[in-house]
């Protein structure tokens, strides 16, 4: 069983990016799903002190549920990335090293956040 739309007006709902399958394919980007639950996702790079922020590319209207960070350099194989705090309009990464615990500059993050 799945979701079968031939035609019709019907479909309207489900069109472009204005339906509930709504979406930002970019870099730093969004889809929405029919349940309300929104997927984001960007890439930052980090400050001297091993921060970044980000707008996300759209607002949770109700509220945000989780997050996650990887490391995307791959030049440098001891970095330890950290989700420093999600809200509904911006997510907080930190970047440290492995060995020290120093800070991370210049960190290339790839992030993703969910919410609805």
């Amino acid at each position: 069983f799945g979701w079968v739309c031939t035609g019709g007006s019907a479909m309207y709902a489900y069109q472009g990016n204005t339906g509930v399958f709504a979406s930002l394919l970019t870099l730093n980007g969004y889809q929405k799903l029919p349940s309300g639950l929104i997927r984001q996702w960007g890439v930052v790079t980090t400050d001297a002190n091993g921060l970044a922020t980000a707008t996300l590319p759209i607002a949770f209207t109700t509220s945000q549920l989780q997050a996650g960070v990887t490391y995307s350099n791959g030049s440098r194989n001891s970095i330890c990335p950290q989700v420093a705090g999600l809200t509904t309009t911006q997510i907080s990464l930190f970047a440290s090293l492995s060995t020290t615990g120093a800070a991370a500059a210049g960190a290339q993050l790839k992030w993703f956040a969910e919410g609805f």
